[in-house]
């Protein structure tokens, strides 16, 4: 199973899949040929389900398995740290089975959103040197059953500055713009 679009960056193509799978792929300058950079193994790479890797400067950030946000050299597949605070509850309450982080950035400021499966927003910096949650907001009820848990697996848009994100119930727009 695999669900997370391949992401490129320069001749390199991140592809990664379910059951903790990832790797890096090498094209070839002429785009005829590419050769398999790494695979990867219980300790590198990041093996999502849902999500996409967002790609940036040599570096992968997405949720891979056990709930990890985990950010990865895209070179070597190292990892160069993980991180359960984003597919946590803001109360602190862990994840389930199967948890998801969906990474957009904003482009303007240069920080992320992260929408979790429990329909929270997160706004963070995301580094090689690690993960700095801003600010973290209810978004929309998780409906979805799962492996026990009600959850939001539906990836949100953005036009506007609103966020557009839905459930099984119901499709809410929230507007993101600074008020006076």
């Amino acid at each position: 199973m695999s669900i997370g679009m391949p992401r490129i960056e320069d001749r390199k193509l991140f592809v990664m899949s379910f059951n903790r799978l990832s790797a890096m792929i090498e094209i070839a300058e002429d785009g005829l040929s590419a050769k398999l950079v790494w695979k990867s193994t219980p300790k590198t790479g990041i093996g999502g389900v849902m999500d996409t890797a967002w790609l940036e400067k040599g570096y992968a950030y997405g949720t891979g398995h056990r709930g990890y946000y985990t950010c990865v050299d895209i070179l070597t597949g190292k990892r160069q740290w993980e991180n359960k605070q984003p597919t946590n509850r803001s109360t602190g309450e862990r994840a389930g089975g199967w948890p998801n982080v969906f990474t957009i950035k904003h482009q303007p400021s240069g920080t992320f959103f992260l929408a979790n499966d429990h329909g929270e927003l997160i706004m963070a910096n995301l580094s090689p040197q690690g993960y700095k949650e801003i600010s973290r907001a209810k978004l929309i009820e998780p409906t979805h059953s799962v492996g026990g848990r009600q959850l939001v697996w539906s990836h949100p848009a953005f036009a506007n500055q609103r966020v557009y994100a839905r459930n099984d119930r119901e499709i809410i727009c929230v507007d993101l713009s600074a008020k006076d």
